[in-house]
């Protein structure tokens, strides 16, 4: 008998921590996505469809395509944005705090692969950038690995979204 109650007690705070535990992990978890950067690592070049979804609404989507392998370019100079192998996706949706989640998937895919932000590292930034790496070989699907980048502030998060931008061009254009 005291061993039914100790158990239907415990049940109880056990439940009580879980929903706590719940509503917790759920507070906090909105930041604004400043950009998105896709590089190719792998040893061929690649398509890339991306969706970005904010508070699962869709907010952006394009295909990229023939993103080239960074082993075909002469990049050892190029900077973050300047890569012939990589592309920058940034002012392409509004700038508010939400819950952002990013799909992808490659050509030979059929269906497409979704990551949520929060769950790539603890977020302790308001704003943040992402980056989506692809590995592998030429033979193989790629691997995907994924970084953010956390700003102490939206200023912060902004001149580096300006710098990065004028070297692209800077880079580019000459």
């Amino acid at each position: 008998m005291q061993r039914r109650s100790f158990l239907r007690g415990t049940a109880a705070i056990g439940g009580g921590l879980i929903a706590g535990c719940t509503q917790f992990a759920d507070f906090g978890e909105t930041y604004r996505l400043w950009f998105i950067r896709i590089h190719n690592g792998t040893t061929r070049q690649r398509s890339v469809d991306l969706r970005v979804f904010r508070d699962s609404d869709l907010i952006f989507e394009r295909e990229y395509t023939n993103i080239s392998s960074f082993q075909a370019t002469e990049e050892q100079d190029a900077t973050f944005a300047a890569m012939d192998s990589a592309r920058l996706v940034e002012g392409e949706w509004e700038l508010k705090a939400g819950s952002y989640s990013v799909e992808y998937r490659f050509s030979s895919d059929d269906s497409y692969h979704r990551v949520t932000i929060s769950e790539i590292e603890d977020l302790e930034s308001e704003d943040v950038g992402m980056n989506i790496q692809l590995l592998g070989r030429s033979h193989s699907q790629p691997r995907v690995g994924f970084k953010l980048y956390q700003f102490t502030s939206d200023d912060q998060a902004s001149k580096f979204v300006e710098n990065v931008s004028q070297e692209n061009v800077t880079e580019t254009s000459g």
